[in-house]
């Protein structure tokens, strides 16, 4: 076995080559372009090269400004902000409506005669838009027919005298009658008496006819006395009640001058003419001169532009932060650019769930819990734009803290430990630093110690390590 095995060795390794070189030819063509190939990768390498450069110094570029590199267009990119000494001023916006402080709702007056009916005519009208001055006449209603019936009144009321006047005469008459008839029965009792002391030299018959004529005079004469003040008591009642039905016609007839009085109309306040609007034709218009009007009907409004107010609600939790006399910045939503300054004038007193002209701070069943009070911020300047009913907004000044360091809200980061944190530029470089806070508003917050004035801070996130 090692003979063959040592045979075997030496057979192979002794076993010549190149007699078998034709089957490996194949493979030799393959390997024949290998000469002129390293140009193929010297061009290859070199613009891989160059574009891996070219990435470095990008990155390079990009990243030198921020951090390291002493050019600086890209800092753009990193928004900043230094901290400056300023004002910290909170405010709360209320939304509502313009209104008038001073204004008069000028209806249709109520007629109080007992038979007055129907709509009333506008015969004088003031001009929609108009400026009228106080207790100046902006409508008078037609009067003609009230006029007349006032006359047929006046006639009955002395017409009613005249027959009290009458009745009393003839009841005067009548009681006279009555106590002079008095007076004579009183007189032939006097007699009869007298006549009674000559019984005793009279026959007993006699002395009985004396005495029973005595006692029917005295009956008659105390009738006619009781009847005179009966007839007196009835008398006085039936002069009672006539004076009652003159003084029933005379509260008509007072009613109607009234009426009439009332029909021409007067503003108690200088201000603006509005018009309200009225159905007719089939729709609602501007009310005009010779439209019909039914009693209390409101028709227009005076409005003293010269004081107006913005009425808003501000909701309960903020309402503590409210004052009186707290100043205010007024913005229009018709003119947006339009900036007037304003204050507190007045805090409701009660809570309720909705807001003025229909606003709410709540939908649904939220109303129930969601409650605010309303606030009057009155406008401090006279503009010609400022109109009754415009949709406003009031800024009120609820908190100032002058002369304080002032930063960014968005500059602010939050800390490990909880605390506050903002990014400082340190040169090139901008790095983590804590600060102490204060009083905050939406946008700025008070910083009591970490930064100084000439500090300035990053206001978007910086990467880590940079």
């Amino acid at each position: 076995m090692r003979a063959l095995g040592l045979q075997w060795h030496f057979s192979f390794s002794t076993s010549p080559v190149l007699p078998r070189q034709p089957e490996v030819e194949p493979k030799v063509p393959r390997l024949q372009p290998v000469p002129p190939a390293p140009k193929r990768p010297k061009w290859g390498l070199w613009i891989t090269a160059a574009v891996v450069v070219l990435l470095g110094l990008g990155l390079w570029t990009f990243r030198q400004p921020l951090f390291e590199g002493p050019a600086v267009p890209a800092a753009s990119l990193v928004r900043t902000a230094q901290v400056q000494r300023g004002t910290l001023e909170r405010t709360l916006r209320i939304a509502g409506n313009v209104a008038a402080k001073d204004s008069a709702a000028i209806r249709a007056p109520r007629i109080t005669g007992p038979d007055s009916r129907g709509p009333l005519t506008l015969m004088q009208l003031a001009a929609s838009g108009s400026i009228v001055g106080r207790d100046t006449v902006v409508a008078a209603f037609e009067r003609r027919q009230a006029q007349d019936h006032i006359d047929d009144v006046q006639s009955t009321v002395v017409q009613k005298l005249s027959d009290v006047d009458k009745r009393r005469a003839e009841l005067m008459i009548a009681e006279e009658t009555t106590r002079q008839a008095a007076r004579t029965a009183k007189g032939t009792f006097e007699k009869a008496k007298l006549d009674l002391r000559t019984a005793e030299v009279r026959s007993e018959i006699e002395a009985q006819i004396l005495r029973l004529a005595m006692m029917e005079a005295e009956a008659t004469w105390k009738q006619l006395e009781e009847e005179l003040e009966l007839q007196q008591k009835a008398n006085q009642a039936e002069l009672r009640g006539l004076k009652l039905e003159v003084a029933t016609q005379e509260n008509h007839l007072g009613r109607h001058v009234r009426d009439v009085e009332q029909m021409t109309v007067t503003t108690p306040v200088p201000g603006l003419v509005v018009m309200e609007t009225n159905f007719r034709g089939g729709q609602f218009s501007q009310v005009e001169t010779g439209d019909q009007v039914y009693p209390q009907t409101l028709f227009m409004q005076v409005v003293d532009v010269s004081q107006m107010v913005v009425t808003g609600m501000a909701n309960q939790a903020d309402i503590h932060a409210v004052r009186i006399g707290q100043k205010a910045e007024v913005r229009l939503d018709a003119y947006p650019d339009l900036v007037l300054p304003g204050e507190v004038a007045a805090i409701g007193a009660l809570a309720s769930t909705g807001g003025s002209g229909g606003r709410s701070f709540s939908g649904g069943g939220r109303q129930e819990w969601v409650r605010g009070i309303e606030i009057q911020v009155a406008i401090q300047q006279q503009d010609e734009r400022i109109i009754p009913d415009l949709s406003a907004s009031a800024d009120i000044l609820v908190f100032e803290e002058p002369d304080q360091l002032l930063i960014p809200r968005e500059a602010i980061r939050s800390g490990g430990d909880g605390g506050a944190v903002v990014e400082v530029r340190d040169g090139q470089r901008f790095r983590p630093r804590k600060v102490q806070l204060g009083e905050m508003n939406a946008t700025h917050a008070v910083v009591l110690d970490g930064l100084s004035e000439s500090d300035v801070i990053a206001l978007e996130d910086i990467p880590t390590g940079s």
